[in-house]
């Protein structure tokens, strides 16, 4: 499918944007009938009309979406309208009911697939749950409609993807409110559907709401009484239903003032976008805004971090490519990882001299080289002398004293051998979860008739 070529004309171009609120400054531009829709020239990218009049997104696009593309690496060039469309199906009942849309609840549901050179979305495993009780329809004559618009459209910088193994996405660890979230999704599953500009508008999918600014939308039944906007998305034909205009109460805000917050800005163009969708690898500055318009923050966003729009108090806008201030952070990551600053003296235990005995004048260092490393350790030959105690033991702090399970053994030369035989908490890997970034090993006194525990010094 992404090897077609456009069939739109200048006119063709004009005259959707007029329909779809499409602004002149992105410079919406017929391609030609010789580009296929990734053949885009620099500083522009290509968009298939259907993420418009059948998926209900509009430009600029919600930051949802983009995070979404952000999150899997997919350009929006080689998005198809399936794949725009459960985006957008997830994004409308999230906010139906009052969820929030959220990039791990949508993984809960949805992986990546890619076919026929264009990215989509199917559910994830066959006992995944499902928020959706009637999938798109067909359509047809979808893949030679699209056209250019400018690149800061799409306000990351992400390469079109040209063969090559896709890493599968592992299944999301989610908190305990997304969770909840999973269960009400699934809950109340929905159809997916076309809907009016002033529900896209209600629910932020569409910035243009063509009624009243004071006013809101509001849906009646056939018999003039209210209906909620889940009854609403569930029903055969929701263009159908009769829609009112509703005054706002004094105190409340235009409807537009409460969903400007879920669209990308359009005020920079985009950083990293080439011709083809070769992305530069430079980083971007980026200024983030409060809901009041004042700057809070301005930092570089290194290329392959994950930049979270879905934050709805906070407007992220590319400022500049900034490939000068990425190179002291890379530097200090390698300083890091080779661990070249000298570590601090290890304190050693009070009662350290009695662990050299039975040891022949050798230190601990030299006897661990004649074994394979961790499977023997010195000890006295006398039991008695082993502490029952075992400590707890931080994976984050390197000089802490270690305890572990040990037996006795006696070498050819006459000398007792401690040989280690398991960690005290089982696994030297104890099982975490993703919300905690510490691990530890528990605390345990066992008898000295059971097992035997030794000092280890690092």
């Amino acid at each position: 499918m992404a090897n077609k070529h456009s069939i739109m004309t200048r006119e063709m171009v004009e005259s959707f944007c007029n329909s779809y609120y499409i602004p002149d400054e992105v410079h919406p531009t017929a391609p030609g009938r010789d580009r296929t829709i990734t053949q885009f020239p620099e500083g522009k990218v290509g968009v298939y009309t259907r993420l418009f009049d059948y998926c209900g997104y509009r430009i600029p696009l919600t930051k949802f979406f983009v995070s979404v593309l952000k999150y899997f690496r997919i350009h929006i060039s080689q998005l198809s309208p399936f794949g725009a469309a459960r985006i957008s199906h997830f994004e409308v009942l999230t906010r139906v009911l009052d969820l929030g849309p959220s990039v791990a609840v949508f993984r809960a549901f949805y992986t990546r697939m890619y076919s026929d050179g264009l990215f989509s979305f199917a559910k994830r495993s066959l006992s995944a749950p499902s928020c959706l009780s009637k999938p798109p329809d067909s359509i047809k004559n979808w893949a030679d409609h699209f056209f250019w618009v400018d690149s800061r459209v799409f306000p990351i910088s992400v390469p079109l993807y040209t063969g090559g193994v896709l890493e599968k996405d592992p299944a999301p660890h989610l908190t305990a409110r997304q969770e909840q979230a999973v269960q009400v999704l699934s809950s109340n599953k929905a159809p997916f559907r076309r809907y009016p500009e002033c529900f896209l508008a209600l629910v932020g999918l569409s910035p243009y709401y063509p009624f009243g600014e004071n006013t809101y939308p509001a849906f009646e039944r056939p018999d003039r009484t209210d209906m909620g906007l889940l009854d609403y998305i569930r029903t055969a034909d929701p263009r159908k239903v009769q829609v009112v205009e509703v005054q706002k109460e004094e105190e409340q805000v235009t409807l537009f003032d409460s969903i400007k917050h879920c669209f990308v800005s359009l005020d920079a163009p985009a950083a990293g976008h080439q011709a083809s969708g070769s992305g530069s690898g430079a980083g971007a500055k980026v200024s983030v805004s409060s809901a009041a318009g004042n700057v809070v923050e301005e930092n570089v966003i290194p290329e392959g971090s994950f930049l979270d729009l879905t934050d709805p108090e906070c407007d992220v806008t590319v400022v500049e490519k900034n490939v000068a201030q990425k190179q002291p952070e890379k530097s200090k990551r390698k300083k890091l990882l080779k661990r070249s600053d000298p570590l601090p003296a290890k304190r050693l235990r009070v009662d350290h001299p009695s662990l050299a005995s039975g040891t022949g004048g050798k230190s601990l260092a030299s006897l661990r080289r004649t074994l394979p490393e961790g499977s023997l350790l010195l000890g006295t030959s006398s039991p008695a002398d082993i502490p029952t105690q075992v400590a707890v033991q931080s994976s984050q702090v390197a000089d802490t004293p270690v305890y572990t399970t040990v037996d006795t053994v006696t070498s050819s030369r006459g000398k007792t051998l401690v040989v280690p035989t398991s960690d005290v908490g089982g696994s030297s890997q104890p099982e975490t979860s993703e919300e905690s970034a510490d691990s530890f090993y528990e605390t345990a006194v066992l008898n000295s008739e059971d097992a035997k525990r030794w000092y280890i010094p690092r």
